[in-house]
């Protein structure tokens, strides 16, 4: 079966939802499904959570009070954390703005104060519902597609 990239895909699941974000990379115009979302935003947490725990673990073994900076043991993975974030910074801002398109917000919510815009702020949009009239930021060519269809 192949998969639409251009419509949300509603009930994806975890796989097809990370496919849809790798293959849609910097993909700013359309729309995301809460679970096209909310299946990423788990991959990232358990990313994260594990580097930092990882971090955390070498910097426990091999911390010295007395020298500054980060434990040779947590380096590598800092340096993970830090390329995982470079590397996912435009799919995860593409993806949130796809996101608020479904439920017929605009981008510059998230824009206006990027990446300072509040987590909690992003959590309580990105969980809504989606609003049909979110279709308005469709690509033209499924505008186009879908009136031909009415006709």
């Amino acid at each position: 079966m192949r998969d639409n990239l251009d419509l949300p895909c509603y009930g994806a699941s975890f796989g097809r939802a990370v496919k849809r974000y790798v293959l849609k990379f910097g993909f700013f115009e359309g729309r995301a499904s809460r679970s096209e979302y909310w299946w990423v935003a788990l991959l990232n947490a358990v990313i994260y959570i594990l580097c930092f725990a990882m971090m955390a673990v070498g910097g426990l073994n091999l911390f010295d009070r007395s020298s500054i900076g980060v434990p040779d043991a947590s380096a590598p993975w800092l340096l993970m954390v830090l390329a995982y974030y470079l590397l996912t910074f435009f799919p995860n801002w593409s993806l949130a703005t796809r996101r608020l398109h479904d439920i017929n917000a605009d981008e510059s919510q998230l824009s206006s104060g990027f990446p300072g815009y509040s987590l909690l702020g992003m959590m309580s949009l990105a969980r809504k519902p989606s609003d049909p009239a979110g279709a308005r930021y469709d690509s033209e060519w499924v505008k186009k597609a879908s009136k031909s269809e009415e006709h």
